[in-house]
């Protein structure tokens, strides 16, 4: 259970007109209040199977150097790298 308190007068002389014109208690208009200013954080579960996809590897696995080489060893900068990744991947 939580408890408002509300130290603002012109606040309060709001919240007791609206009580009084919809003829709804004050917990019922608080209530409708804050679930308005509020909203519940619903999103779509993706399936990743359907909206997945690979990121293009640069290694070919067939050279025998390739064994050696680390993963991302081309990327110099992470950062821009990253910005990059998220600028095409939105693109889509």
């Amino acid at each position: 259970m939580i408890t408002v308190h509300i130290d603002d007068a012109q606040l309060e002389q709001r919240i007791n007109e609206e009580v009084n014109a919809t003829g709804k208690s004050v917990q019922l208009v608080i209530e409708e209040l804050l679930s308005a200013a509020l909203p519940t954080l619903e999103y779509p579960h993706l399936n990743p199977t359907e909206h997945g996809h690979i990121i293009a590897d640069s290694l070919d696995t067939s050279n025998e150097q390739s064994e050696n080489t680390t993963l991302f060893s081309q990327v110099s900068n992470a950062a821009d790298y990253v910005s990059n990744l998220r600028k095409t991947s939105w693109r889509r």
